[in-house]
């Protein structure tokens, strides 16, 4: 019987996903696919678990290197790193501590019931651990930062600057910026973070557009500011 009438959900990840004992993709074809970005970070350990638990039963092939690519620490750690940023992400949208602290909250419940329901222990799922002692330390943070006495009154409520133009021109323009060594970014791995400098600069900048969005369009390979457009700003490596 295939092992995928069970888990139909991790069919666009093997090459023959109806054959009797299915082969699995190398991790290189699926990892940046759609399909696997939109699952969570407790579906795809248990994927992985699967496969390791299915190829020692001979229900699936899988290349061995591929596995072991799979199950390694470093790509753990790159699922968890992933899973931090989306965390920060959503926790920078919210506008007061009371409502960061909520979300903490749930995401601790939602984890540990994803789990509970999964039936794997919290104490056999290590990615899931480091996830909810980050969140409980986060959490923990923010409830100090609510009983500050009178916080909100000590300092002056930060002013934005607006930005008048498009998010293109602003993705455009500051990408150029750092490009000339004007500015410099965050950095991860030794390369520029431009999702970190979207980030940044959505902290002290009123643009109107989404935070979404302002990443996409900071991202020299993906902002969408036409050629004809870029020509009309001033060379920045004359200034230099």
């Amino acid at each position: 019987m295939n092992i995928l009438a069970d888990h139909k959900e991790y069919k666009p990840f093997f090459k023959n996903p109806e054959a009797e004992i299915p082969e699995v993709k190398n991790l290189s074809e699926f990892e940046n696919d759609s399909n696997w970005y939109n699952l969570t970070l407790t579906v795809k350990t248990q994927f992985i678990s699967l496969l390791t638990e299915w190829r020692f039963n001979s229900l699936v092939i899988i290349n061995d290197i591929e596995l072991q690519k799979m199950t390694s620490s470093f790509y753990f750690s790159s699922l968890f790193k992933a899973t931090v940023s989306e965390i920060e992400e959503n926790i920078m949208q919210l506008t007061t501590n009371k409502a960061k602290c909520e979300y903490l909250i749930r995401s601790i419940t939602d984890l540990e019931k994803i789990n509970k329901l999964n039936g794997i222990p919290i104490e056999n799922n290590p990615i899931d651990q480091k996830v909810i002692r980050y969140l409980k330390f986060e959490l923990e943070y923010y409830k100090q930062v609510m009983e500050l006495p009178d916080q909100e009154n000590q300092f002056e409520p930060l002013q934005k600057i607006k930005w008048k133009g498009s998010p293109a021109q602003f993705g455009y323009l500051f990408t150029e910026l750092v490009k000339n060594d004007f500015l410099e970014t965050p950095v991860h791995n030794g390369e520029p973070n431009f999702t970190g400098f979207a980030k940044q600069c959505w902290e002290h900048f009123e643009i109107n557009t989404t935070l979404e969005n302002l990443i996409k369009e900071m991202n020299p390979k993906k902002n969408t500011l036409s050629d004809t457009k870029r020509i009309k700003f001033p060379k920045l490596s004359d200034l230099a």
